[in-house]
């Protein structure tokens, strides 16, 4: 149950264009807590603990990847507890799962 809970919230993300349109709006100390959110969702994909269609992870690409890497300065200096070579393993996984 817990990994289609993941799952279905991967897809409900990957398509929230609109928020992903108003990211670069918000402050970066208030928006990275986002960004730490398709941080996580790529790591999980990465590692194989979701696992979402090719057309899902193609969205979440398109729509997050850009603010992600807008905040990954910010998140390198805030986020102790996030492993930055783990985040950069997870979207490279992410990005070569796809067709």
């Amino acid at each position: 149950i817990d990994r289609q809970i993941a799952d279905d919230f991967v897809r409900v993300w990957a398509y929230q264009s609109e928020l992903a349109a108003l990211h670069n709006q918000i402050p970066t100390m208030f928006r990275y807590e986002v960004s730490r959110i398709t941080a996580r969702l790529c790591i999980a994909i990465g590692k194989g603990e979701v696992m979402v269609p090719h057309g899902t992870r193609l969205m979440l690409l398109q729509n997050w990847l850009q603010p992600l890497s807008d905040d990954f300065p910010w998140m390198q200096r805030a986020c102790k507890d996030l492993d930055i070579k783990v985040l950069e393993d997870g979207i490279c996984q992410t990005i070569l799962t796809l067709p």
